[in-house]
């Protein structure tokens, strides 16, 4: 998509639509790599921690900001302890309802803009 398109302001919440989805995506691709060769070493059942061991930095600031980035994942809540075949589910669907509230949010950014652009 390229600058001229999103000039248009019925392109702009398509493309945050499009990133939301991706967004969505991406955090589920990363959740998942995580779930499957622990990314960060944390400590697993088998093993036990360390008495000096922390969570790394890189892992806290992105479990903080999940929910911000992608409110659809707030569904996770809802399935904790049903099971992991529907927890994933539910991450896909969560990722797939980012696209609508970044339409959203894509709509107000493109309106905002509209009205500076009309004072001007």
């Amino acid at each position: 998509m390229s600058t001229e398109d999103c000039s248009n302001p019925r392109n702009l919440p398509k493309a945050f639509a499009l990133a939301g989805i991706l967004l969505g995506c991406l955090v589920l691709l990363v959740y998942w790599l995580d779930f499957k060769l622990n990314l960060f070493n944390l400590p697993t059942a088998g093993s036990s921690p360390s008495k000096n061991h922390s969570t790394p930095w890189a892992y806290e600031i992105f479990h903080e900001l999940i929910f911000i980035l992608c409110p659809g994942q707030l569904l996770h809540l809802f399935t904790i302890g049903l099971g992991d075949t529907v927890s994933w589910l539910v991450w896909c669907l969560g990722a797939l309802l980012n696209g609508p509230i970044y339409y959203v949010v894509g709509l107000l950014v493109s309106n905002i803009r509209a009205s500076m652009r009309s004072r001007a």
